[in-house]
């Protein structure tokens, strides 16, 4: 893995875990109820998106290691396209099911 890659891969993480973090400090209600979290929150995935596209783009066969990149690319596709449609439910359930396995395959890669 290049250097260019790990920082892709790190600044993945690092949105993985903020996100984390929000899920253990508020509930779906409360990010919905504040703008300012609300767009942070969707931030955060739409950089895991862009980081995961940089890195398959940059590596292909190295992404394909990686878990459900396309799923997290796409993620962030709608995030920013189709932005007006975002079910925040749907984030919310990847925040808590898809975000720990995430996190977890990440810092195996990053070792």
């Amino acid at each position: 893995m290049n250097d260019k890659v790990r920082s892709r891969l790190e600044d993945t993480l690092e949105s993985a875990e903020l996100i984390q973090t929000w899920v253990q400090q508020y509930n779906l209600e409360s990010i919905t109820n504040d703008p300012f979290v609300e767009s942070a929150f969707m931030h955060r995935f739409m950089i895991i998106g862009e980081s995961l596209r940089i890195v398959r783009d940059m590596d292909d066969e190295f992404a394909e290691t990686i878990p459900d990149i396309h799923s997290w690319i796409g993620l962030r596709h709608r995030l920013i396209h189709e932005y007006i449609e975002v079910d925040l439910d749907l984030l919310w359930t990847s925040s808590v099911k898809a975000i720990p396995t995430l996190i977890g395959n990440l810092k195996k890669v990053l070792l």
